[in-house]
């Protein structure tokens, strides 16, 4: 790129961030753990033991596992531990 090019482009504005109602995960993971748990027990009950059952029960444990682990990083940078992950919006307003 040429110096004059450099110079005449417009300023960009930074980009606002998100509301944090767009980047919580936490309904998001409430809805996909809720739905797994329900099929599962809709299995349970028909007596279906087919691939389906074993799906829906790893479903359910996985995802209260990623649940787990998601507040457990947003503690941990939440309280400034130095090996936490970074980016997670730790206001809980």
């Amino acid at each position: 790129m040429s110096d004059a090019s450099e110079r005449d482009a417009p300023e960009l504005e930074p980009v606002p961030p998100l509301p944090r109602k767009l980047t919580d995960l936490r309904p998001v993971a409430f809805i996909g753990i809720g739905a797994f748990l329900v099929a599962f027990l809709v299995l349970c009950v028909l007596g279906e033991r087919g691939e389906w059952f074993w799906v829906t029960l790893y479903g359910t444990v996985g995802g209260i596992l990623f649940f787990g682990l998601s507040e457990w990083q947003r503690a941990a940078a939440k309280r400034g531990s130095r090996g936490a992950q970074t980016g997670f919006d730790t206001d809980d307003s």
